[in-house]
């Protein structure tokens, strides 16, 4: 894998968002239907936080209080909030230009599977593991160029 390319080679664009007040029962279904796993907080592409389906999930079990009493249930808790209220505000992220060894950096050095990708305070991307994974079998199976 090349290191030194730009993130850009590995990064997945059209990703998909929720803005603040999307209530989380919306968000639920995205983590559903979509088959993934973090879904970036946005307004007008500025990202605001970062949602992960272990964020929702730690969410829906509720207070450990109210699930002794049996008072809360996952659909309450689902309609109560939105995006902005389990969103990771602090979320560490990487420019377009930044390298490929960056991301594998910052995997290797932090607990989170997936960096937003932000140029000039909008979102662009994201990249995962996963891509990176792709983009190295990618570029492992490019036929090498001859030069003559």
């Amino acid at each position: 894998m090349n290191t030194k390319a730009q993130i850009t080679e590995a990064m997945s664009t059209g990703i998909i968002t929720v803005g603040p007040d999307t209530e989380l029962t919306k968000v639920k279904d995205l983590f559903l239907r979509k088959n993934i796993h973090h879904i970036p907080v946005t307004n007008h592409r500025k990202l605001l936080g970062m949602i992960s389906k272990t964020d929702l999930l730690y969410h829906m079990r509720g207070p450990i209080e109210c699930r002794n009493r049996g008072d809360i249930g996952n659909k309450d808790l689902l309609e109560k909030y939105c995006a902005k209220d389990i969103m990771t505000e602090r979320v560490g992220k990487l420019k377009s230009r930044d390298k490929i060894g960056d991301a594998v950096e910052v995997f290797r050095e932090n607990f989170f599977h997936a960096i937003p990708i932000v140029d000039e305070d909008k979102l662009v991307g994201m990249i995962t593991p996963i891509d990176l994974i792709n983009y190295s079998v990618k570029s492992s199976t490019r036929t090498p160029q001859v030069v003559h």
